[in-house]
C-alpha cells in the first residue's frame, strides 16, 4: 500500500526553526489556537489584490465576508481601510500588473519520496516572486537584507530557480524576493515595497545548509510520541511573534488536554450566534440532571403516603415570585464573570459552571439551589434543602394532616431541641457581639482618661522613669490599666481579612483553598474576559492595561480578598500581572517558574 506523502509548507519551517516542540503542538497534536482578526484582514486584503492583477471587479458582493459559512464580515473601519490600503498602492505602484506575471499560484517541490513541500506564490514573474503582508507595527516590516535571509522568501526563490532549470533554460543571474507590505494603521496607512536579491547559487547554497537540515529535523520529530523528549526552546522563542500558545504546556502549567479542553472553549465563545445556543444548552441539560433528582426530595417530608400529594404542589409555586435565569448566588460587582457584551448567562463561567466569586462576595453555595424549567418555558431556582432540615420540617407539615401519627412519631423531640440548639448559637453571637461592643467603648474611655500622659515623658530626664513612678503612685494604674491591649487589637483586627487586597503567587500551580480568599488561576481570570483572544497579541494587552488603569480604585475593590495564581510563563500573563502590581495594596510573592 502506497504510503501517504507528508506535505511541509514554508511556514512550516519557519516554526521548526523557531521551536521545534511548537511545530509538534501544532501538526501532531493538532491544539488548537486562537486566532486574531488581523488573519481575516489580510485575507480579504490579498483577495482584493488578487482580483486587481487578474483584471476582475476588485469590490464585487460580500467582498469583506471573512468567513463563508458563518457570514462573518469585516469592520465598516477595516474595509475602509482595506479599500484606502489598495488605492494607495495602485497610486504608488507597488502594486503593478505585468504581461506574462502569474497571480497566486502553487508550487510543489518533491524532497523525497515521502515528503514533498508546498505554496503559493502571491505574484510572480520571469526573475521575480512577490509576496504581500500586512502588520500593525511598521517595526516589524522588513528589510531588504532580512528578506534574502527569510526561510519563506529563499523557498519561493529555489522555486524559480528550479523552474528555469525543468524547461532546460538557465535561471537568471539575480532573483528579486520582493515583499510589498501594508500597514493596518487608520491614522497613517502605509504601503511599501521592499526587495532583496540573491543569485541563483545563494539559493542553492541556502537551501542545502538551512532548508534540507530543517526537513530532517521536521521528519524527526513526526516519530516522537512524547513532546518534552524533543530539545527545549530558547527563551526567546517563548516571546516572539506576541507570545507562544503553547508555553503554558511547556512550563507544565497545564496538561495538554487541559489547554485543549480550555481554548476549544475559548474559541466556541467568540461564535456568539452558536456560542448562545450551546451554553443555553449545555446549561438546560446540566440543571434537568439535577432537578429531575431534586424533585422527589422536594416531596420527601410527607411522612404518611395517602397525604404526600397534597404538601407536594405548594412548592411548585414557592418559587413563582421570581422566574428567572439568573442564579441567586450572582453578585453584579463579581470581576470573573460580569464583561459588557457577554453572552453566557451571569453567576457561570465560560463552562458553565457556579462562578466561585459570585458564590463568595453573596455568601450564597451554588449547590444549596437547583435549576428547574416550567412547562410554560420559565426558569425557577429551587432551595435544595437536606436531609437533615427536611426531617425537621416533617412534623410541621404533617401535624396537622395526621396530628396521631405526629404524636406517636420520635421526630418532635429533636425538632424542638434543634431550634434550642440555634437559639444557644444566637446567643452566644450576640453576647460576643456585646462583649466586642463594650471592649471599644472601654477603649474609648482609657483613651480619654490617659490624654495628659503623653504630655509628660518629654519632661521626663531620659533614663530615669523610676522616679517618675515615684512621685506619682497613681499615674502606673493608669499606664498599666491598658494591659488587655492585646485583646483590644485582636477585636479590631478581626474585620481586616474583608478588606485584604490583591494576592498574586507566582510560580504557583495549586489552587487550594485559602481562608478569607477566593484562589483563582490568572489563565482562568484572563480566559473569563469575553473577546480578550479576539484581538492581537499587543492590541488585547494594551486595552487590558488601559482598562485597569482608567478605573484602579474599582478593580482594586473587586479584586479585594482574591488570590491570582501563577504557574506558566505566558506574555499575556506577565503583563496582567504587571499592570495588577500597580494597583494600591496589591502584593506579589514570586518563586522560580
Amino acid at each position: 500500500m502506497k504510503s501517504k506523502k507528508t506535505i511541509l509548507s514554508a511556514s512550516q519551517l519557519t516554526t521548526a526553526e523557531l521551536c521545534i516542540r511548537k511545530w509538534w503542538f501544532e501538526r501532531v497534536a493538532k491544539l488548537p489556537q486562537m486566532r486574531g482578526d488581523q488573519f481575516g484582514f489580510g485575507t480579504v486584503l490579498h483577495a482584493v489584490i488578487e482580483r486587481y492583477l487578474r483584471f476582475e471587479p476588485m469590490y464585487p458582493e460580500n467582498w469583506d465576508v471573512v468567513d463563508e459559512e458563518t457570514g462573518e464580515r469585516l469592520s465598516a473601519s477595516d474595509s475602509a481601510l482595506i479599500a484606502a490600503l489598495v488605492e494607495k498602492g495602485i497610486d504608488s505602484g507597488v502594486i503593478e500588473r505585468r504581461p506574462g506575471s502569474v497571480v497566486e499560484q502553487e508550487f510543489r517541490i518533491e524532497i523525497d519520496s515521502e515528503t514533498e513541500l508546498m505554496g503559493y506564490i502571491d505574484h510572480e514573474d520571469y526573475d521575480l516572486v512577490e509576496d504581500h503582508k500586512t502588520t500593525k507595527s511598521e517595526r516589524y516590516m522588513k528589510s531588504a537584507r532580512a528578506l534574502t535571509e527569510d526561510i519563506q522568501m529563499m523557498v519561493y526563490g529555489k522555486k524559480k530557480v528550479e523552474e528555469h532549470r525543468r524547461r532546460g533554460t538557465p535561471p537568471p543571474p539575480i532573483i528579486g524576493l520582493v515583499h510589498n507590505q501594508f500597514l493596518k494603521n487608520a491614522e497613517r496607512p502605509l504601503v511599501r515595497k521592499t526587495r532583496g536579491e540573491r543569485t541563483p547559487h545563494q539559493i542553492d547554497t541556502f537551501w542545502t545548509e538551512t532548508i534540507l537540515p530543517l526537513i530532517s529535523k521536521i521528519q524527526a520529530a513526526k516519530k516522537v510520541a512524547n513532546p518534552f523528549d524533543l530539545p527545549e526552546p530558547p527563551p526567546a522563542a517563548c516571546n516572539k511573534f506576541g507570545g507562544c500558545p503553547f508555553v503554558s504546556i511547556c512550563s507544565h502549567g497545564e496538561a495538554v488536554d487541559v489547554y485543549h479542553k480550555r481554548v476549544t472553549s475559548m474559541i466556541a465563545s467568540r461564535d456568539k450566534k452558536t456560542n448562545q445556543m450551546s451554553v443555553q444548552d449545555f446549561l438546560n441539560k446540566r440543571r434537568a440532571a439535577g432537578a429531575a433528582a431534586a424533585l422527589p426530595a422536594a416531596a420527601q417530608p410527607s411522612i404518611n403516603p395517602p397525604k404526600a400529594a397534597e404538601p407536594a404542589q405548594p412548592p411548585a409555586a414557592a418559587p413563582a415570585p421570581a422566574p428567572t435565569d439568573v442564579p441567586p448566588w450572582y453578585n453584579k460587582n463579581c470581576v470573573i464573570c460580569v464583561q459588557p457584551g457577554r453572552v453566557i448567562p451571569p453567576g457561570f463561567n465560560q463552562n458553565g459552571e457556579p462562578c466561585k466569586s459570585c458564590c463568595l462576595r453573596s455568601g450564597k453555595a451554588s449547590t444549596d439551589y437547583t435549576r428547574v424549567t416550567l412547562n410554560d418555558g420559565s426558569i425557577v431556582w429551587l432551595e435544595t434543602k437536606t436531609e437533615e432540615e427536611v426531617y425537621r420540617q416533617a412534623p410541621k407539615t404533617v401535624a396537622a394532616a395526621a396530628p396521631k401519627q405526629a404524636i406517636t412519631q420520635p421526630e418532635p423531640e429533636p425538632a424542638v431541641e434543634e431550634p434550642e440548639d440555634d437559639e444557644v448559637v444566637f446567643d452566644a453571637e450576640a453576647e460576643a457581639a456585646a462583649e466586642a461592643e463594650a471592649a471599644q467603648v472601654l477603649e474609648e474611655v482609657e483613651q480619654q482618661a490617659p490624654a495628659p500622659a503623653p504630655a509628660e515623658p518629654p519632661k521626663r530626664p531620659r533614663g530615669r522613669p523610676r522616679k517618675v513612678i515615684e512621685q506619682a503612685p497613681a499615674a502606673p494604674a493608669a499606664v498599666q490599666a491598658p494591659a488587655p491591649a492585646p485583646a483590644k487589637e485582636a477585636v479590631v483586627e478581626a474585620p481586616k481579612p474583608a478588606k485584604q487586597g490583591l494576592l498574586i503567587l507566582v510560580g504557583c500551580s495549586s489552587n487550594l483553598p485559602i481562608p478569607d480568599r477566593h484562589v483563582i488561576s490568572c489563565e482562568q481570570w484572563l480566559a473569563s474576559n469575553e473577546g480578550y483572544y479576539g484581538s492581537s497579541a499587543f492590541e488585547r494587552r494594551d486595552m487590558l492595561r488601559a482598562r485597569i488603569l482608567k478605573n484602579p480604585e474599582v478593580f482594586q475593590e473587586q479584586l479585594a480578598n482574591v488570590v491570582l495564581t501563577v504557574a506558566s510563563r505566558d506574555p499575556d500573563i506577565d503583563h496582567l500581572v504587571s499592570t495588577l502590581a500597580s494597583l494600591p495594596g496589591t502584593v506579589v510573592i514570586s518563586a522560580p517558574r
